[in-house]
C-alpha cells in the first residue's frame, strides 16, 4: 500500500494483471494519430523546404503509409528528407506534450507547500495595499485633502508594509489602526524586513528602540534627509558615540498622581521578574511615584527622588505632598516609611534598584538641566515629523538606561493621545513605535493594556520580541496572553524553538484535506482507492524550519498566511540605505576612536551633587 505525502499525491509504482490492457486501445489510437499529424506537418515541410511549395496528401489515420509511396505523394521530394522531416515533427510534438505531463507528475509526488493551503487573496482583501489606501483616507483627513482617490495615495502614506503574500505575491500593508506584534529569532530579519522600513516609510514621528546601533545607522541619516525634521538620538551608554545635544525633564509640564505612576512604573518594571513581580513590584512602585510627585511639586529632579530613597525616614517628600494638599499620597509614603524594618527595606530595595541607573552620571545627565542644550518636549515632538532614537544596553546590569527609555517611550505615547484627543481622537498623520527589543530595553508595565486602544488613536506600535516565553518573563503569562490577543497583527517569523509556541502556531494554522492514494495487488490483478483524512498544514517542525525570507501572518478576522518578507536591501533604495549606512558606520568609528583615545564625547552637564535640590521651572530651558 502506498500513501500519498501530505497535501500531494503519489502515484502507485505497478501492477499485474489484465488492467493495463483496457489502456492499449486509446494509446493506440494517440499513438497513430500523433504519427499521421507528423508525417502530414513533415511532409509539407520537407516540399517547401526543396521548393515544391508546402504540399501533400490530406491528413488521415492512415497517413504513416504516405511514406512508402513518397514519390507519388511527394513529387520530387528526397525521401531520406521526408523521413527526417517527420520524425522531427514527431520528437517535437512528443516534448512540448511530454514535458509538462512529466513537471506535473513530478510535483504532484511532492508535498504541497503550507502556502497553498493557507489565505488565498480574497482571505487577506482587508490587508491588501489598495484597502490600506482606502482606510487611509478615512482615518486621516490631513491625507483626504492631498488625495482625492485611493490609487493617488503613496505606498508609504497607506500603513506600514508587511510582506507579499504567497503564492499569489499580492502586496500586504496594515491599516493606521492596527498593532503590530512579531515574534522574530536573532537574525532572522526583523531589523531589514520590518525594522527599517517602517522607519523609513512613516508618514509621521517616529520612536525607534534598540539596544545595537545598526538601526540608527540604516535609518537616521535618511529619515533626516527624506522629511527635513530634526534626529534626537538619546545614547547615554555610548552605543553610538553620538554627543549630548539636549535633555529630557521627566517632571516637567503638567503632572498628575497618574503621570508620577506610570513614570514609577517604568523604573520599577525594569528590575521586576517573576520573583517580585507580584510581592515588592507594587509597593515599590506606590513608593516611587509618592517620591516623584513630591519632587514634581518640589520642583526637584529624579535625582532627588534618588536621593531620598536612601534616606527611608526622610520628611521632606511627606511635606512636599502636604504642602501642597496631597494628603492622601502623603499618609501613604508616611505609612510606607513606618512599615517594619524588613518589609520596609524590601519596598526601598527594590526601587532603588530600578533608579540604580541615575547614580551613573552619564545617563543621569539626561534627565536633569543642562546648560546649553536644548530641552525634548515630547508633546512638540508628537506634532512634527521628527524622529527619536532610544538606545540602551540590556536590563541586566545597574548602569542599564532602559528604565529611562521605557518613561521616554511612554511619555511619547501619552503626548499623542493627548494630541489625538484634542484632534476628536485620532493623530495625524500616526505616530509609529519601532520597539525593538522591547522585552529587554522597552519594559513598558501596562503594555499589553494599552495595545487594545492605540490603533483606534493612530498610534501604532510595532513589539519585536525574540520568543514567546521572553514576553511571558516580562509581562508574565496572563499578560502576555493579553498582549498576543490585543495584537491584531502577528507576524512569526524563522527559528521558533520553543516546541510549545510552534506546536500553537501550527494548530493556529489549522489543517486541510489529503488524498490518500492506495493500492493493493491480488492474484487476480491490483485496484486503487482514494480516501480522504485531515492533516496539519505547518506542523511544528514546519513552523521552526520557516526561511528567513517568510513568515506567517496572523491577522485579525482572516486566515492564517504565509508571507514572503520584504528586506531593504532587495528593495527600490537599497543603493541609498546601503550607501547610508556604510556613511554613519564609518563616522561612528571615527567617533568611537576619539572616544577611545579620552573622555566619551558628551554634552555639558551638572554633577550630581549640583543637580540635587536644583530648582526650576518645568518646561523651560535652564539659564
Amino acid at each position: 500500500m502506498t500513501r500519498l505525502a501530505a497535501g500531494g499525491q503519489v502515484r502507485p509504482k505497478g501492477s499485474s494483471g489484465p488492467e493495463w490492457l483496457w489502456w492499449l486501445i486509446p494509446a493506440g489510437f494517440v499513438l497513430a494519430a500523433a504519427a499521421s499529424s507528423a508525417v502530414f506537418l513533415g511532409g509539407r515541410l520537407a516540399s517547401g523546404v526543396t521548393g515544391h511549395g508546402f504540399r501533400g496528401p490530406k491528413w488521415r489515420l492512415a497517413g504513416p503509409g504516405d511514406l512508402v509511396h513518397h514519390a507519388a505523394a511527394w513529387p520530387g521530394v528526397p525521401a531520406g528528407l521526408l523521413w527526417a522531416c517527420a520524425v522531427l515533427v514527431f520528437l517535437v510534438a512528443a516534448a512540448v506534450v511530454t514535458a509538462p505531463v512529466v513537471l506535473f507528475i513530478r510535483g504532484a509526488r511532492k508535498a504541497r507547500p503550507a502556502a497553498r493551503s493557507m489565505a488565498t487573496r480574497a482571505d487577506v482583501a482587508t490587508l491588501d495595499t489598495k484597502r490600506a489606501a482606502a482606510v487611509a483616507l478615512r482615518l486621516r483627513p490631513s491625507l483626504a485633502e492631498q488625495c482625492k482617490r485611493a490609487g493617488d495615495v503613496a505606498q508609504a502614506q497607506r500603513g506600514v508594509t508587511l510582506g507579499r503574500l504567497l503564492p499569489a505575491g499580492r502586496l500586504l500593508q496594515a491599516s493606521w489602526e492596527d498593532v503590530i506584534l512579531a515574534i522574530f529569532a536573532p537574525r532572522t530579519g526583523k531589523t531589514t524586513s520590518l525594522a527599517v522600513p517602517t522607519i523609513l516609510d512613516a508618514p509621521g514621528a517616529v520612536v525607534a528602540c534598540s539596544n545595537k546601533a545598526d538601526l540608527y545607522l540604516a535609518t537616521a541619516a535618511l529619515r533626516e534627509a527624506d522629511t527635513g525634521c530634526r534626529v534626537w538620538v538619546f545614547d547615554p551608554q555610548h552605543i553610538t558615540h553620538t554627543k549630548q545635544e539636549w535633555w529630557w525633564n521627566p517632571l516637567g509640564g503638567q503632572m498628575s498622581m497618574d503621570d508620577a505612576t506610570r513614570l514609577a512604573g517604568g523604573f520599577v518594571m525594569a528590575v521586576a521578574d517573576d520573583s517580585n513581580r507580584e510581592i515588592w513590584g507594587p509597593a515599590a512602585n506606590e513608593l516611587l511615584s509618592n517620591l516623584i510627585f513630591a519632587a514634581y511639586l518640589g520642583r526637584l529632579t529624579l535625582l532627588d527622588v534618588y536621593r531620598w530613597l536612601f534616606d527611608e525616614a526622610t520628611e521632606e517628600p511627606v511635606k512636599l505632598l502636604r504642602t501642597h494638599g496631597h494628603n492622601a499620597a502623603a499618609n501613604s509614603l508616611a505609612g510606607t516609611q513606618g512599615l517594619p524594618p524588613e518589609t520596609r527595606g524590601s519596598v526601598y530595595f527594590t526601587a532603588r534598584s530600578g533608579t540604580s541607573s541615575l547614580r551613573d552620571n552619564d545617563i543621569s545627565r539626561w534627565v536633569t538641566p543642562q546648560e546649553g542644550l536644548v530641552e525634548f518636549t515630547p508633546a512638540e515632538f508628537v506634532e512634527t515629523r521628527e524622529t527619536l532614537y532610544l538606545l540602551s544596553k540590556n536590563v541586566a546590569g545597574g548602569t542599564s538606561a532602559a528604565s529611562l527609555v521605557s518613561a521616554l517611550t511612554t511619555e511619547v505615547r501619552v503626548a499623542a493621545e493627548r494630541a489625538g484627543e484634542r484632534r476628536g481622537g485620532r493623530i495625524d498623520p500616526p505616530l509609529v513605535l519601532v520597539l525593538d527589543e522591547v522585552a529587554n530595553i522597552c519594559r513598558i508595565r501596562d503594555l499589553p493594556e494599552q495595545y487594545s486602544h492605540m490603533g483606534s488613536r493612530s498610534i501604532i506600535p510595532i513589539a519585536i520580541l525574540q520568543s514567546y516565553a521572553q514576553g511571558e518573563r516580562v509581562w508574565g503569562k496572563a499578560g502576555m496572553k493579553e498582549l498576543w490577543g490585543a495584537a491584531t497583527v502577528k507576524l512569526i517569523g524563522s527559528g521558533a524553538d520553543d516546541a510549545d509556541f510552534a506546536e500553537d502556531i501550527s494548530r493556529i494554522v489549522g489543517e486541510h484535506d489529503v488524498d490518500v492514494l492506495s493500492f493493493s495487488r491480488g492474484q487476480g490483478g491490483g485496484s486503487s482507492s482514494t480516501s480522504t483524512r485531515r492533516e496539519r498544514i505547518l506542523p511544528a517542525a514546519g513552523v521552526r524550519a520557516l526561511p528567513k525570507t517568510h513568515a506567517v501572518l496572523l491577522a485579525t478576522g482572516i486566515k492564517p498566511a504565509m508571507i514572503r518578507l520584504l528586506p531593504w536591501y532587495d528593495g527600490p533604495r537599497k543603493a541609498a540605505i546601503a550607501a547610508a549606512e556604510k556613511e554613519a558606520a564609518a563616522a561612528l568609528q571615527s567617533r568611537a576612536s576619539t572616544a577611545a583615545g579620552g573622555a566619551p564625547a558628551r554634552g555639558i552637564s551638572l554633577s550630581a551633587g549640583e543637580s540635587s535640590m536644583t530648582r526650576f521651572e518645568p518646561g523651560r530651558q535652564p539659564a
